[in-house]
């Protein structure tokens, strides 16, 4: 997925609820998981891992909100391919974004989810 298409779903209200984000620019990526929290009025809650959104996503809670989890750089689920779409599959109400310094583009991991990826590639001074 390309930045551009990110901003559309984000316009449009179609957020896709499993997204992986990575890039130099990670105060950028801080301002659009932001926006994307605003756009779908969720919560955003911070965990350490994968498995623990899960966890937590399979909870039932008094409070009806969306949950926003965000992952930074777990590198053990960039591992567990087998596990990948059924992640993807799980999140149906709330979202799930993974945030990585840089991923490796020739990895297993980036080739099964390229529909999902938004890359943040460093910008110039002017911008």
């Amino acid at each position: 997925m390309e930045l551009v298409d990110l901003m559309k779903s984000i316009s449009c209200n179609s957020i896709p609820h499993f997204l992986i984000l990575y890039g130099e620019e990670q105060k950028i990526i801080d301002i659009y998981i932001q926006n994307i929290v605003q756009s779908v009025e969720g919560k955003r809650v911070v965990v350490d891992n994968v498995s623990q959104a899960i966890k937590d996503n399979g909870k039932k809670s008094l409070y009806k909100s969306i949950k926003v989890y965000v992952v930074t750089e777990d590198t053990a689920f960039l591992n567990k391919d087998e596990s990948w779409e059924n992640v993807r599959k799980s999140m149906h109400k709330n979202y799930l974004i993974l945030r990585y310094h840089s991923l490796d583009k020739r990895s297993a991991f980036v080739k099964k989810n390229q529909q999902n990826i938004v890359e943040f590639s460093h910008l110039s001074d002017e911008v």
